[in-house]
C-alpha cells in the first residue's frame, strides 16, 4: 500500500470522516499501514488480526463499514462475512473485501456473501480512501432512506388512522344529524345553496344543491321584508347568531310558522357557511293567538262592568243621589248610569197601606 497521501477536502469526505471503521486482517504490516492513513484523514479506526473476534467487536461498536482481507486463516473473509450478514445487529453493516490478487472467482464468492465491493491491497491510499468515502455515504444514504421511507410509512399509517377517525366521527355526526327531530341544513353563504342536510329536512322539501329560500318557502330571492328577513343576511350583517320566524312549508306543502336559528361558520374570520335549523311553532303562534283573543274579549268585559265604590251622597228626605257633576238625581238613574244593574220598579205591601189604604192586601 502507498504511503503517499494526498489530502482530500471534499464534501464526500467531510460527509464521512469520523466514521467508525473496522479493519479485519491478519497481515499485520498492511493492517497498520490502513489504520495509519484512515486516521490521518479522520476516521475511527478498530483492528483486528483475529477473524474469529471479528463478529463481536463488530456487534459491539457497530462500525458503518468493515475492510476484511478474503484470504485468513479458518475462518476466512467469505465465512466471516456471511457471520456479519446473518446476524440482525451486523447485517445492515457494508462490508469492503480486501484481496492481495485479483481472483475473479473470490469476487463472485465475495459478493454472493454479501460484500459491496473488492479493493486492492496493493491500491494507493487515494484509492482506498476514494472507496471507503464511496461506500460510507451510500451507507449513509441508505440508511437515511431507509428512515425517511420508516417516517414516511409511519405518517401514511398515522393519516389512515386519522382519517379513519375522522371518517368515523363524521358517520357519527350524520347520524347525529339525522336523528334529529326538526328540520337542519348548511347553507353557503355566497350563493344560498344547501351543502348538507339531514333526512328530516329533505322530508320537508330541502335538496341539495337547492336554494334554501326557494325550498323552503318558494321564493325566487332571498327574503327582504322586515317582518320576515332572512337569516343568511341578517347573520352576515352582525356575524353573530340570530333567530326569526318566518313562513315556511311543510312535507305535505302546507303553510307553517317556524322559528329559524341561523348560526356562521366561520374561515380565517370569514364567514362561509351558515348551519341552520327550523323549529315548527305554529302550535304555539296558535295558542298565543287564542290567548290574546281571550284576553281581548276580558278587557271588553270589563270595560263593560261598573262598579260603585266610595262614599255617594243622598238625601236624606227625597233620597235623590248627587253625582260627579254636581246635579241631583233619582236613585235608580244613579246606580243604572253606574252599573250593569236593572230596575223592574214595583211596591212594598208599607207603602201600599200608606198610598192606597182602601186595597185590601191578601
Amino acid at each position: 500500500m502507498s504511503s503517499k497521501v494526498r489530502p482530500n477536502t471534499s464534501n464526500m469526505e467531510n460527509i464521512s470522516s469520523g466514521a467508525i471503521i473496522l479493519i479485519v486482517d491478519d497481515d499485520l504490516n498492511y493492517l497498520k499501514a490502513a489504520s495509519r492513513c484512515l486516521r490521518n484523514h479522520h476516521y475511527q479506526v478498530l483492528s483486528t488480526t483475529n477473524g474469529a473476534e471479528a463478529t463481536a467487536i463488530a456487534e459491539k461498536n457497530q462500525p458503518e463499514l468493515i475492510l476484511l482481507d478474503v484470504r485468513m486463516p479458518s475462518p476466512d473473509g467469505i465465512d466471516i462475512c456471511r457471520q456479519l450478514k446473518g446476524n440482525p445487529q451486523t447485517s445492515e453493516i457494508p462490508v469492503l473485501f480486501l484481496s492481495a490478487w485479483e481472483d475473479s472467482g473470490s469476487k463472485l464468492e465475495g459478493f454472493a456473501a454479501g460484500g459491496v465491493d473488492f479493493v486492492s491491497k496493493t491500491a494507493v491510499d487515494e484509492e482506498l480512501l476514494a472507496r471507503v468515502r464511496t461506500h460510507l455515504s451510500l451507507h449513509r444514504l441508505q440508511l437515511d432512506l431507509q428512515q425517511r421511507n420508516e417516517a414516511l410509512l409511519q405518517e401514511v399509517e398515522e393519516r389512515k388512522r386519522l382519517e379513519e377517525q375522522s371518517r368515523r366521527q363524521g358517520k357519527f355526526l350524520h347520524s347525529v344529524i339525522d336523528s334529529l327531530p326538526y328540520p337542519l341544513y348548511v347553507i353557503d353563504a355566497n350563493n344560498h345553496q344547501i351543502l348538507l342536510a339531514n333526512s328530516t329536512a329533505i322530508e320537508h322539501g330541502v335538496t341539495l344543491g337547492g336554494k334554501c329560500h326557494q325550498d323552503t318557502h318558494g321564493c325566487a330571492q332571498p327574503c327582504t321584508s322586515s317582518d320576515h328577513p332572512c337569516p343568511l343576511e341578517e347573520v352576515k350583517k352582525t356575524g353573530k347568531p340570530v333567530v326569526v320566524e318566518h313562513t315556511h312549508k311543510d312535507g305535505q306543502g302546507n303553510p307553517i310558522t317556524v322559528e329559524v336559528h341561523g348560526y356562521p361558520i366561520f374561515d380565517q374570520q370569514k364567514l362561509v357557511q351558515m348551519i341552520e335549523y327550523t323549529i315548527d311553532v305554529s302550535a304555539r303562534k296558535q295558542l298565543e293567538a287564542e290567548r290574546e283573543q281571550i284576553i281581548s274579549d276580558l278587557q271588553q268585559a270589563l270595560e263593560q262592568v261598573k262598579l260603585l265604590s266610595g262614599i255617594v251622597p243622598i238625601c236624606m228626605y227625597c233620597k235623590k243621589i248627587r253625582d260627579d257633576q254636581g246635579y241631583w238625581n233619582q236613585l235608580e238613574k244613579f246606580i243604572s248610569e253606574n252599573s250593569a244593574a236593572e230596575f223592574s220598579h214595583g211596591i212594598c205591601p208599607r207603602c201600599v197601606k200608606e198610598k192606597f189604604p182602601d186595597v185590601k192586601l191578601p
